[in-house]
């Protein structure tokens, strides 16, 4: 492996952004935290490996030959946790994690939009060496990985809406995005940082697709979004709110996102079926959740709150009973036309589904992740009091 530069900084004297140098105090991080996994090959990426790091950046720790463990992640952060108060005078940094199991890493370590690849092409040993350099020639296994983590979240991003929960919607609808960029840069074998700035990334597509994307989401809102979701996950005194309505937002994300899918799979000759997506509502590109209604909210048959707002706790008190027997909390779609099915949806809904079905695929999507909460919104007044923003990740 070969020795990076020695860095310009030491732990005593590292200062608060990048100066193109790996951060001392993070390979430190590392380096105690590989003495206590022998088992496991520790790998500094990110921000903190390339010397681009900034006040608030994480540190991107990467541990290859330990299988996924929620109850290990927390174990590992908190060990992480001792040891960055230590190096860092100030406020340290929030650490996140990866776990990959050694035959993963293997097996996607030359496709960089897959974290294996991104792992491989910019990561870090504890001592500051690179990993050896290999082609990253085999973009379909990440840009795969990113396009179901589109799905997944703009369904949450939906469903949060559906629930009255704008901030939650906001998050995920920023998430969809992001991961829906980087698949379209991944897929055209142009590599990203790893970072969060929407902004960024639609600048680094082509010039007809850049100039396509901001008639819908222009830059301003792209870093407005980018900013929320930074304070969605590690909060602050100032919770600033996007200008625009949630649900202009995520209809927005929803057209962007199911024109780059359509983009990335033509450009790499694969089809809808091919990405493997959880749940299918029509042959489109992102399996039919891009053309997915924005679902009514869930205040729109109960009672007024303050402002003429709803408690998010009533959503369970709009609820519609379905033909078919299914209970949907919070999910009355705005329309009622159906949506034709591919053909494993075919047997068991005889060539269509009514949005009621899409309802239903949208009300059995739980979120696995922390919340925290947020203050009201300034637009409109009627918006609920008090909404989560899920993290979606461990973060510390």
């Amino acid at each position: 492996m070969a020795v990076v530069e020695a860095p310009l900084q030491t732990p005593d004297t590292a200062a608060d952004i990048g100066q193109g140098q790996p951060d001392p105090r993070a390979l430190a991080v590392a380096q105690e935290i590989q003495s206590r996994l022998p088992e496991a090959d520790g790998i500094l990426f990110g921000s903190r490996a390339t010397g681009t790091w900034r006040p608030r950046s994480d540190i991107d720790l990467a541990l290859v030959g330990i299988s996924p463990d929620t109850d290990a992640m927390l174990a590992l952060k908190d060990q992480a946790r001792g040891v960055a108060k230590t190096e860092y005078t100030d406020r340290p940094p929030h650490i996140q994690i990866t776990l990959i199991p050694r035959t993963d890493f293997e097996a996607h370590r030359t496709s960089f939009p897959h974290i294996a690849g991104q792992v491989q092409f910019r990561g870090l040993t504890p001592t500051g060496e690179r990993l050896p350099a290999l082609p990253q020639d085999n973009p379909w296994p990440g840009v795969q990985e990113k396009l179901q983590a589109v799905q997944s979240h703009l369904m949450r991003s939906l469903r949060a809406l559906g629930a009255g929960d704008p901030a939650d919607a906001l998050f995920h609808a920023q998430e969809a995005l992001e991961f829906c960029l980087k698949a379209a840069l991944g897929a055209n074998r142009l590599p990203f940082d790893k970072h969060h700035d929407l902004e960024g990334f639609a600048a680094d597509l082509s010039e007809v697709r850049s100039e396509w994307m901001e008639g819908m989401l222009p830059p301003a809102q792209l870093l407005e979004l980018s900013k929320f979701r930074e304070q969605a996950i590690y909060g602050g005194r100032s919770k600033k709110w996007p200008s625009n309505d949630p649900e202009e937002i995520v209809e927005a994300v929803q057209r962007i996102c199911g024109e780059l899918a359509s983009h990335i799979l033509k450009h790499l000759g694969k089809s809808p079926r091919d990405v493997k997506y959880e749940h299918w509502l029509s042959n489109e590109p992102l399996g039919g959740m891009e053309a997915t209604p924005i679902p009514a909210r869930a205040n729109a048959k109960s009672g007024s709150g303050q402002g003429g707002g709803q408690n998010p706790g009533s959503a369970s008190d709009a609820v519609a009973q379905q033909p078919d027997g299914h209970i949907l909390a919070g999910m009355l779609l705005k329309r009622a036309q159906p949506v034709q099915c591919g053909p494993a949806q075919d047997a068991h809904h005889g060539g269509g589904v009514s949005r009621a079905h899409a309802a239903v695929v949208l009300a059995n999507c739980t979120s696995r992740v922390r919340c925290r909460p947020f203050s009201t919104p300034q637009w409109p007044r009627t918006r609920p009091g008090r909404a989560c923003a899920s993290t979606g990740r461990l973060a510390m």
